[in-house]
């Protein structure tokens, strides 16, 4: 696992680095602190590189300030960045705070955005950022694939996203399990289960009370 320094400098060397596609630098040895100077760094080289194909920053402690950087550095790439895969499983994220929101809501919406996979599983949405995410995801025609399992998000936030999911243009798979589904959240994402988009889990009905089933 790499330390601070490590990362400032590998993310410094690849602000000009124009052949490196894959990047993991997941589980660093850093606080949450360190970790936000270390963004710092590479939201820099996110926004001058050409390269990047997929980028893994999960068990980095990242926050709402931490997305904000990667989502205002994407966006000032513009069509020059080539990222389409952003892991971010295992962080702190909790798309409450007005600057990720607005930032991240502005890359979503973004037509030279080029992300199509997205994992935010196991980080902190819950019902608000679920309900924050349903309507980003209105605004957004690249994304393919998205992961938000395991985020305490209880029936309301699955009852947004269910339609929205339904009827997006791009997205064909998505991973929700380790969720809260009740009866009301499932009958809400039955109209996504009857279209081409693949799901994590199953629906079935007892004496009119619908449960989530999750794939074997």
């Amino acid at each position: 696992s790499l330390d601070t320094q490590g990362i400032i400098a590998i993310a410094t060397v690849l602000q000009g680095n124009s052949t490196l596609e894959l990047l993991d630098i997941s589980r660093p040895l850093a606080t949450a602190q360190q970790m936000e100077e270390a963004l710092s760094h590479i939201g820099r080289m996110l926004s001058s590189n050409t390269a990047l194909i997929q980028l893994d920053l999960s068990k980095c402690r990242i926050r709402d300030h931490g997305l904000s950087m990667i989502a205002s550095a994407l966006l000032q790439a513009g069509s020059k960045s080539r990222l389409s895969s952003l892991f971010l499983r295992c962080n702190e994220i909790s798309l409450r705070e007005s600057d990720a929101v607005g930032e991240f809501g502005k890359l979503m919406a973004s037509y030279a955005c080029h992300l199509v996979r997205l994992d935010l599983s196991a980080n902190r949405l819950q019902d608000d950022g679920a309900l924050i995410l349903s309507e980003q995801l209105n605004s957004n025609s690249t994304l393919t694939h998205l992961d938000i399992t395991h985020n305490s998000i209880t029936s309301c936030g699955l009852c947004a996203l269910g339609p929205v999911l339904a009827r997006h243009r791009s997205i064909t798979t998505v991973a929700v399990i380790g969720n809260r589904f009740d009866s009301a959240a499932c009958r809400s994402w039955l109209p996504a289960l009857q279209t081409k988009l693949k799901v994590d889990f199953g629906i079935q009905e007892v004496d009119g009370v619908y449960s989530c089933v999750p794939m074997a």
